[in-house]
C-alpha cells in the first residue's frame, strides 16, 4: 500500500450511526427538558459520528519495523500534502501507535515518563504497541507473548452447564449445580464441593459463572467406564 493513499482511507470513511428520529420524540425531549430543567435543550438525537479507521496506518508502520524511524516518517510525509488538516489528522494518529521517547530498562521498554509501567502492559489497545529505539534509532515493537493454554484438569469434566464429573479422593462423583435465582443479592449458600458459603459475587469467582454445588453421588460403573474413556482421548 502507498503511503499517500493512508490519509484518504483514514480521514475520508463515511459516517456511521445514522439512525432515524422517531416522529415527535425529538420536541417531546426539548418541551420536557425546557419544562422540568429549566435550561435551553441539546440536541440529544445526533447519532452520527466519525469513526477512523485507523488498520491500514497500523499495517504499514507495523511493515516499517527494523527500519530507521526518520527515514520511515519522511517516507510517510513525503507525498502528503503540507499544511492540510488531513495531514495533521494522519500524524495525530502516527502518534498514538508510536512511542518516541522510550527508555530501555534491562531490555524491556517504557515510556520516559512512566517507568513503572512496560510499554503494552495493562493497554486497552488490541495492538501490539510501536516505539522508537533510543539507541539505534530503529522503529520497534513490543511483541506480546503468547497465553499459555490452560491446562487440561484429569480430576474434572464438565457434562453441561449444570452438571461435572469430578474425583474427590480417587473417587469420581457427579456433581450438580444451581443457580442464584430466587436468592437475594448477598446472601449466602452452601457449596457442598468447596466446602464453604458462596455469594453470588464469590461463586462467580469461583467458578466464573453465578452457580453452586448442590449435591454429588457416587459415579456408575458405566459412567466411570466413559470417564475413562474420554480422558484416554
Amino acid at each position: 500500500m502507498s503511503e499517500h493513499r493512508l490519509d484518504k482511507l483514514i480521514v475520508d470513511r463515511p459516517r456511521e450511526g445514522s439512525i432515524k428520529t422517531p416522529q415527535g420524540a425529538k420536541k417531546y425531549q426539548q418541551n420536557f427538558d425546557r419544562e422540568f430543567s429549566g435550561y435551553e435543550p441539546m440536541n440529544r438525537f445526533k447519532t452520527k459520528h466519525i469513526r477512523d479507521r485507523l488498520a491500514p496506518l497500523y499495517r504499514w508502520l507495523r511493515s516499517k519495523v527494523g527500519q530507521n524511524w526518520d527515514d520511515v516518517y519522511s517516507q510517510l510525509t513525503r507525498e502528503l500534502k503540507s499544511n492540510t488538516r488531513s495531514r495533521e489528522h494522519l500524524i495525530f494518529h502516527v502518534w498514538r501507535f508510536v512511542e518516541r521517547h522510550a527508555i530501555i530498562i534491562a531490555g524491556v521498554p517504557y515510556r520516559k515518563n512512566r517507568q513503572d509501567i512496560p510499554l503494552g502492559s495493562g493497554s486497552w489497545r488490541h495492538r501490539e504497541p510501536l516505539y522508537v529505539h533510543p539507541e539505534t534509532g530503529r522503529l520497534c515493537v513490543v511483541e506480546t507473548p503468547p497465553k499459555p493454554r490452560p491446562q487440561k484438569r484429569n480430576d474434572a469434566i464438565e457434562v453441561d452447564s449444570r452438571h461435572q464429573y469430578r474425583k474427590i479422593d480417587d473417587i469420581w462423583y457427579l456433581v450438580s449445580f444451581k443457580g442464584f435465582r430466587g436468592i437475594r443479592f448477598g446472601d449466602e449458600v452452601f457449596d457442598i464441593l468447596l466446602g464453604k458459603p458462596l455469594t453470588y459475587l464469590s461463586a462467580v469467582r469461583e467458578y466464573k459463572a453465578p452457580k453452586y454445588a448442590y449435591h454429588k453421588r457416587h459415579c456408575t460403573k458405566k459412567e466411570i467406564k466413559a470417564i475413562k474413556k474420554q480422558l484416554a482421548t
